[in-house]
């Protein structure tokens, strides 16, 4: 094996992408709430995530890299944005990437379901393709009463976190599955 010179650029092994990141990145609709910010146990007396939950979210933008879209109603809240920012900031990468500018309609308080379908739609309407994309929340996107309007462009994209524990490394495991399926229009 000849020895490098000093002056020859070491080259990054070069590894094709898996395919669904050569399709683009997908779209995740990220709750707060009960996703991030479990209901009791570890979220008793505070806003701080627990590292778990960040932990779960980190695996997932560095398996799929999509872009977070904020769908939590603590959208409507300047503050709390800013509180979000912060911890994801302080974790580091790659969530301290996670721009949070992407976020669904603050003006539309209904069900979470027909809140990421109307950002869907718009979206889709301007030409950006969103027929890969991944829920992350702690309330039903699919079944349902309220849910039967668009449950066919939700059915089998959507996390299911219990809300006592948060994000966990086995909704993390769908989350990067449902990103890595073929693209499906809706």
């Amino acid at each position: 094996m000849a020895e490098r010179s000093a002056y020859m650029p070491t080259q990054p092994e070069h590894r094709p992408l898996p395919e669904h990141r050569r399709r683009g990145p997908g779209y995740l609709f990220l709750d707060i709430d009960g996703v991030l910010l479990p209901f009791g146990g570890e979220a008793v007396g505070g806003f701080e995530f627990p590292r778990r939950c960040l932990d779960a979210l980190a695996s997932i933008m560095t398996a799929a890299g999509p872009q977070v879209v904020l769908s939590s109603t603590w959208r409507c809240d300047p503050h709390a944005v800013r509180a979000i920012r912060e911890q994801l900031y302080a974790y580091g990468e790659p969530l301290a990437s996670i721009s949070l500018v992407a976020c669904t309609d603050p003006s539309l308080h209904s069900e979470r379901q027909w809140e990421i379908a109307a950002w869907l739609k718009a979206h889709a309407a301007s030409g950006v393709d969103v027929t890969r994309f991944v829920v992350l929340d702690d309330l039903d996107c699919v079944d349902g009463k309220a849910n039967q309007r668009h449950r066919p462009m939700f059915e089998h994209r959507c996390v299911l976190v219990e809300s006592s524990e948060g994000l966990n490394d086995r909704d993390a495991e769908a989350a990067i599955a449902i990103l890595a399926r073929p693209a499906r229009r809706f």
